[in-house]
């Protein structure tokens, strides 16, 4: 199933992302022509890290490596390592399955609505699992057809 992913930096470009197999491609969506499906993204280096909706629940993932969250025993980390720098893992049962360090954006204070963890992906994500209820209704809401 194909997923059109928004990149949580560059709101005009698209992950072409496959669930099913794990292919990906990038698309200049400048005039809005597709709508994108739930889920963002974020480039690292050489690397494409995601979170997107399927009918089994969120499926996180790291180029073509992609993980059913409702299917595996997972936690987010994530810590500030400098003003500039952040470090994001994966862990999948108390194992470290993928271990980033980032540059974190650069504008975070483009209006005064949003904080740095509402707009860098690795933040953002582990906000939404803070707490078993958090993690309920992001599971929930990344549930879809």
């Amino acid at each position: 199933m194909i997923k059109y992913i928004m990149n949580m930096d560059k709101i005009k470009e698209l992950c072409v992302y496959d669930v099913d197999t794990g292919k990906y491609d990038f698309k200049y969506n400048g005039d809005k022509l597709v709508k994108p499906n739930l889920g963002f993204f974020a480039r690292v280096r050489d690397a494409v890290y995601g979170v997107t909706e399927s009918q089994k629940g969120p499926v996180f993932f790291r180029n073509n490596k992609f993980y059913n969250l409702s299917e595996v025993n997972y936690e987010f980390e994530h810590e500030n390592l400098d003003d500039k720098t952040g470090r994001f893992k994966l862990l999948i049962d108390n194992n470290v399955e993928i271990d980033v360090v980032y540059d974190k954006p650069k504008f975070t204070d483009f209006d005064p609505w949003n904080t740095e963890e509402d707009v860098d992906f690795f933040q953002w994500i582990c906000q939404d699992q803070k707490s078993k209820s958090d993690k309920e209704r992001f599971h929930q809401f990344y549930t879809r057809n």
